[in-house]
C-alpha cells in the first residue's frame, strides 16, 4: 500500500479509537473514582514501561536491520524473539526478587502481578511484530487487527459496567486480555514463523544500533510520564487520577502523529532518494502542526465540559488539559520528526534532546508541583513539549536546509495533495 493509504487508514484506525475511547474514559472515571483510577492508571504505567523498554533496543534495531542489511527476515525474527523471550524471563526474575523482599510491588497481589508479567510479554512482542508490518509498509493490515481488538475491549468493558462488574481489578483484566491477543492476531498473520534460535553477532549489531535510540526512548518516555511519577509522590493517588485524565484528554492529539509515524517510517526506509525523503519528511511536519493545532483550539474550548462530562470531582483536570494541549502540538512535531535521523542512521540528535527535555520536566516538575499542584505539572510539561517541538524545526530549517515555506506554509500544492489523498478506498 503507498504512504497516503496507510496515513489515512491509520488515522481512520485512531479516530475509531478516539471516539470508543472518549467513551470508556468516562464510564471508567466515573465508575472507580479518582483514587481507583489513579491506582489503577500507575499500575498500568509501570508494566507498560517495563514491557516497552524491557527489549535493551533491539527492537528499535528490527526494521533498520530488516531493510538495511542482508539477514532474511525469518531469522531476524527467531533471534529477535528469542531474545526477547530471555530478557522476559530475566526481568520476571528481578520483579519476583523485588516483591519477595518488599522493595517494590508489595501493594499489588499475586494475581496483579501476574497479569501485569502477561501485559508486559504482550508489549515486547507485539512491538517486534508490529516492526516487520511497518517495514513491509502493511500498516493497513495491522491496523485492522489492533481495531477489531479494541472496538471487542470497549464492548466487553461497556457489559460489565452494565452488569455492575466493572472494577479496577476487572479494567486491569481486560486491558491484559486485549493485549495479548493483539500479539497473538499480529503473530499468526504475519507470515512468518518462529523458531527459537540465537546469533550473537546479530544481536551484538542490533545492540549497537537500537541502543542510542533506546536510551533516547527511556528518556522521552520518562519526559512524558515523570510528571505523573512526581505527583503521585508528592500529592497521592487521588491528585493523579484527577491529572490522569487531563493527560488521557490531551494525549488524544497524539493519535495524529501516531496515526503518522508507522507510515512515515515504512516509506522512508523503503526510499533511497535523499532529496525525496526530505520532501516526504516536511509535508508531514506542516500537516501534523496545521491538524494539531486546529485540534488543539477544539480541545480548549471542550475541556471546560469535563465537570460534567467526567463528574464534579474531576473539575480539576480541566485547566491542566488545557495547558497540556498547547505543548502537545509542539510535542507531535517532534513525534514525526525524529525517524528522518533515525533513517539516516544519526540518532544522536534524538538523544541529545530526549536527555535535555526529561532535565528540564523533571526539574520544572519538582519546583511548580509543590507551589501549583497538578496545574505546575501540566504547565511544566508543556514547556518542554514546546522546547522538544521548536529542536526539530530548528534543525531542519538551519541544519537540513528544508526552508521554512517548505515546513510551516500550507499552500495549493498541499490542498491538491490532500484533495486526491481523501478517497475512502484508502481507509
Amino acid at each position: 500500500m503507498g504512504y497516503k493509504s496507510n496515513i489515512l487508514s491509520n488515522l481512520f484506525n485512531q479516530g475509531i479509537k478516539l471516539i470508543l475511547g472518549a467513551f470508556i474514559s468516562i464510564v471508567v472515571a466515573r465508575t472507580l473514582g479518582p483514587a481507583n483510577q489513579g491506582y489503577i492508571a500507575y499500575l498500568i504505567l509501570i508494566f507498560t514501561l517495563i514491557g516497552s523498554y524491557g527489549h535493551l533496543g533491539i527492537t528499535n534495531a528490527t526494521i533498520y536491520f530488516q531493510k538495511r542489511s542482508q539477514h532474511r527476515e525469518s531469522h531476524l525474527l527467531n533471534v529477535n524473539a528469542s531474545a526477547l523471550l530471555f530478557m522476559f524471563i530475566l526481568i520476571t526474575v528481578a520483579v519476583g526478587v523485588l516483591r519477595i523482599t518488599g522493595i517494590a510491588f508489595k501493594q499489588y497481589g499475586l494475581y496483579l502481578m501476574i497479569a501485569g508479567l502477561v501485559l508486559a510479554f504482550s508489549h515486547l512482542w507485539a512491538a517486534l511484530f508490529i516492526s516487520f508490518y511497518t517495514g513491509n509498509e502493511r500498516i493497513i493490515e495491522s491496523n485492522r487487527i489492533d481495531r477489531h481488538i479494541f472496538i471487542a475491549k470497549a464492548i466487553l468493558i461497556t457489559v460489565l459496567w452494565q452488569a455492575g462488574y466493572l472494577d479496577r481489578n476487572s479494567l486491569f483484566a481486560l486491558t491484559v486480555l486485549g493485549m495479548l491477543i493483539l500479539t497473538l492476531l499480529l503473530y499468526r498473520r504475519l507470515g512468518l514463523r518462529w523458531s527459537p534460535a540465537w546469533d550473537g553477532g546479530l544481536l551484538k549489531q542490533e545492540l549497537a544500533y537500537g541502543s542510542v535510540v533506546y536510551l533516547s526512548g527511556i528518556l522521552l518516555f520518562l519526559h512524558y510520564r515523570i510528571d505523573q511519577f512526581v505527583i503521585k509522590m508528592m500529592l497521592g493517588n487521588s491528585e493523579l487520577g484527577i491529572y490522569s485524565i487531563a493527560v488521557t484528554l490531551a494525549e488524544w492529539m497524539f493519535l495524529v502523529p501516531t496515526s503518522i509515524i508507522t507510515a512515515l517510517t515504512g516509506k522512508l526506509y523503503n526510499t533511497y532518494d535523499d532529496r525525496q525523503n526530505q520532501t516526504v519528511t516536511a509535508q508531514t511536519v506542516k500537516y501534523t502542526l496545521y491538524l494539531c493545532s486546529a485540534l488543539c483550539l477544539i480541545g480548549v474550548l471542550a475541556s471546560r465540559l469535563i465537570p460534567l462530562v467526567y463528574g464534579p470531582e474531576f473539575a480539576g483536570a480541566a485547566v491542566p488539559t488545557m495547558i497540556l494541549l498547547a505543548g502537545v502540538v509542539f510535542a507531535s512535531v517532534a513525534k514525526v520528526s525524529f525517524m528522518y535521523y533515525l533513517v539516516k542512521g544519526n540518532p544522536y540528535y534524538h538523544l541529545i534532546i530526549a536527555f535535555i527535555t526529561f532535565a528540564l520536566n523533571l526539574l520544572l516538575n519538582l519546583l511548580l508541583i509543590p507551589r501549583f499542584g497538578i496545574t505546575g505539572a501540566a504547565l511544566a510539561s508543556s514547556i518542554s513539549y514546546f522546547i522538544y517541538g521548536c529542536y526539530y524545526l530548528i534543525l531542519f530549517v538551519c541544519r537540513e536546509k528544508f526552508g521554512w515555506r517548505s515546513v510551516l506554509i500550507f499552500g495549493r500544492a498541499d490542498i491538491r495533495f490532500l484533495k486526491t489523498a481523501l478517497k475512502p478506498e484508502n481507509l
